[in-house]
């Protein structure tokens, strides 16, 4: 059952999604310890960075201003085939997250429910009302995909190019901190070995 929450119309629901798509990159990230900048061009794809200005780890070298970059998209009309997440992505995007640049690039998809009320919940456990008791909750997850290497898509035969792709992001790929950590410890090692890992 749909709730009867209703939200304002100062941001359209698109933007909403994109914001909250921000704020749950942001917590995991706080959450790993690492920082998150806006990336240098907002409109190229390359929505936001994640990484440290300082050495992160003392069992790795020194790597400093070593990042991630996310293409953060969120949707609640997701739908998952198998044991993988189908998500469609514009040929502009799908060439830019398959293109092996310096800095490693993922898509980062946020699932949200479609009874937005759900988007962000408040709770308290059994009805206590000391401030441990309180929390909140952001529903769904997010789950990530590296490009990287992919082949080019075709020209019809007419001429016109494929217009984008629906790409398979599997389950496994959610992003947690733990992940996330993970996943930055690769980029610093690949960076201190000169290649991509």
């Amino acid at each position: 059952m749909m709730s009867t929450f209703a939200p304002a119309s100062g941001v359209t629901e698109s933007k909403a999604k994109e914001f909250l798509s921000v704020a749950f990159l942001r917590a995991l990230a706080a959450q790993a310890g690492l920082n998150v900048r806006p990336s240098g061009e907002y409109d190229d794809g390359l929505d936001w960075d994640v990484g440290s200005i300082k050495k992160p780890f003392r069992d790795l070298p020194c790597s400093p201003n070593t990042w991630l970059s996310f293409q953060l998209k969120a949707t609640s009309n997701w739908s998952v085939v198998g044991d993988a997440l189908s998500f469609w992505l514009d040929r502009d995007t799908y060439d830019l997250l398959r293109d092996e640049c310096i800095t490693r690039t993922l898509l980062l998809v946020y699932c949200l429910p479609q009874d937005r009320a759900r988007w962000v919940t408040f709770c308290s456990r059994n009805g206590q009302c000391d401030l441990e008791s309180h929390y909140c909750e952001m529903s769904h997850a997010g789950f990530y995909l590296d490009l990287r290497g992919e082949s080019s898509l075709p020209t019809a035969s007419n001429g016109e190019p494929q217009t984008g792709k629906t790409v398979h992001v599997p389950l496994q790929n959610r992003l947690t901190a733990d992940s996330l950590i993970g996943l930055y410890r690769s980029a610093i090692e690949a960076y201190a070995g000169g290649g991509s890992e």
